[in-house]
């Protein structure tokens, strides 16, 4: 794969919500991998309501610090995980709320399937770990227990005129212990380079969840559709080492060193039921080894 659909794939999913970036329906090569950390900053002063209506006058805050990182078993295989912390401020049908501390984690596999088009198509089962931060969105901190989810992924690299880009999709199911609803989700990425080191990146993120009971207490049926743009940078290469005066380059040690890149964007919830309109900005950091 080439460095540019490498770290362009890396970007999908980037902080949907609780989750972190699964990235793409691509696989990581064996014995290499992909680290990726970030902070996002959302907030809120009103929600869409049953009828999809924006006048809700709410007081939502969010800070997330997310970690992922996948690594390759096989060329097939790659193991994938992700965590957050979050600062959360907000006001739900127990009163106003305030939490620090972990969010839902997750730890998975991702299978990539045999195919004879451009397309890369990929199964990716996970185990849902659950912790005190908010568990879906816009839903009851520590709601649910632990969980399951499965996700399938399918992408391919495209052409926009002479530049190069990628397309990615991914639709998930998510079934959680202890009362919380059942969640549906349906990413949509595109990424476009730009210049040498610089690539674009749309998505969307949309969300769905059922009606539940959780301790006598009816969670509303909910769903969102959020947007985001994005720029990615790839950052200069870092020598560890360097050869001292007089000697050969070639023959000196060299550490294995990936490629780094910084990704800035923005994002807005544009449509949804019985949510808060979400508006932020975020930034992150990720390299290949």
């Amino acid at each position: 794969m080439s460095v540019f659909l490498r770290l362009g794939c890396a970007a999908i999913g980037v902080l949907a919500y609780v989750d972190i970036c699964w990235a793409g329906a691509w696989t990581q090569a064996k014995g290499e991998g992909l680290i990726i950390s970030g902070t996002s900053f959302n907030q809120a002063n009103l929600a869409f309501d049953s009828e999809g209506k924006l006048r809700t006058p709410v007081d939502f805050e969010k800070i997330d610090s997310t970690f992922f990182a996948e690594f390759g078993l096989t060329d097939k295989l790659t193991i994938v995980g992700s965590t957050a912390l979050q600062d959360i401020s907000y006001t739900s049908s127990q009163g106003p709320q305030r939490y620090n501390g972990f969010a839902t984690s997750k730890v998975g596999m991702r299978y990539g399937l045999k195919s004879s088009s451009p397309w890369v198509f990929a199964l990716q089962p996970s185990l849902v770990i659950p912790a005190g931060g908010e568990a879906v969105p816009d839903g009851d901190l520590g709601l649910g227990g632990f969980g399951a989810e499965m996700r399938v992924l399918a992408g391919r690299p495209i052409n926009f005129g002479k530049r190069p880009g990628f397309i990615n999709g991914e639709a998930a199911y998510d079934a959680r212990s202890g009362g919380a609803p059942r969640q549906i989700t349906a990413d949509l990425t595109v990424g476009v380079k730009l210049a040498d080191k610089v690539q674009l990146i749309g998505q969307g993120f949309y969300r769905h969840t059922n009606e539940s009971l959780f301790e006598r207490d009816v969670i509303l049926a909910n769903e969102s559709l959020k947007l985001q743009a994005s720029l990615v940078f790839d950052l200069p290469k870092i020598g560890l080492f360097k050869p001292k005066a007089g000697e050969d380059a070639a023959e000196q040690p060299r550490p294995k060193r990936g490629n780094t890149a910084l990704q800035i964007g923005l994002f807005q919830g544009v449509a949804g039921r019985n949510i808060v309109r979400e508006q932020g900005a975020m930034m992150t950091l990720w390299n290949t080894f």
